[in-house]
């Protein structure tokens, strides 16, 4: 991808300097690289506004709002998924609106605005459902489960059980190590160590094959609890 970059770069092919560099930020967040991330997304941003291009601008602005909330920057975060959500509704690209949603919806559990997270959340897994988008409707469950762990209400396992069913159905290894993660968490809240450190293990195990950067966070969950890293 750099040196794709590096080729649109010296032919002056502001579209392509632009794809590459989105292309590498995505790269970079799913390896937890967020500031490089979000100093490649800024680059690209200014390139497509440059063009004029709304899906570009759009799908821009959703990777730099997950990159922000990832780095805590939730309200800028927020900003800039509303803003990709506006465009992606413009253009009727119902199934991009149904991922920043969820995003949107990830941004607000984590402010603790559990009500305005539930609605965003239910709008994503609805919208999702409608379109059989099965990844993205794991990710809505999995988004509900941890909800429902945060603000301490039911359903919980419930959710996280048809996000792991679904996310195996289709073969999604961060989707099930997710869904693995939130039943380890479901058992903690509830007092049941021993199968919590079962499950956070199988989660860590999936997330290591993976090189997610979820990896630290389940480590050091096991280890606050008083849990055996296997």
């Amino acid at each position: 991808m750099a040196k794709a970059l590096e080729l649109y770069r010296d032919l002056g092919s502001a579209l392509g300097e632009a794809n590459s560099l989105n292309d590498l930020a995505d790269a970079e967040i799913f390896t937890g690289q967020y500031e490089a991330a979000i100093t490649h997304l800024t680059r690209a941003l200014e390139l497509y506004r440059a063009l004029d291009s709304q899906f570009g601008i759009a799908n821009v602005l959703h990777d730099l709002g997950k990159a922000l909330k990832n780095t805590g920057r939730y309200r800028e975060a927020a900003v800039s998924l509303n803003q990709s959500l506006d465009i992606f509704r413009s253009v009727d690209d119902r199934l991009s609106e149904g991922r920043v949603l969820n995003d949107i919806g990830e941004v607000a559990r984590l402010t603790g605005s559990y009500g305005e997270a539930e609605v965003s959340l239910i709008q994503a897994l609805e919208l999702t459902r409608s379109l059989n988008a099965l990844l993205e409707v794991s990710e809505s469950l999995n988004s509900l489960g941890f909800l429902s762990l945060d603000s301490a209400r039911p359903g919980a396992e419930t959710l996280f059980e048809e996000a792991l069913t679904i996310s195996r159905s289709i073969s999604n290894g961060n989707a099930e190590a997710r869904a693995i993660e939130g039943l380890g968490r479901y058992q903690l809240q509830y007092g049941r160590p021993d199968q919590a450190e079962q499950l956070l293990n199988k989660a860590l195990a999936l997330y290591e094959i993976l090189k997610s950067p979820r990896i630290e966070i389940v480590a050091g969950s096991l280890s606050r609890h008083g849990l055996v890293k296997n």
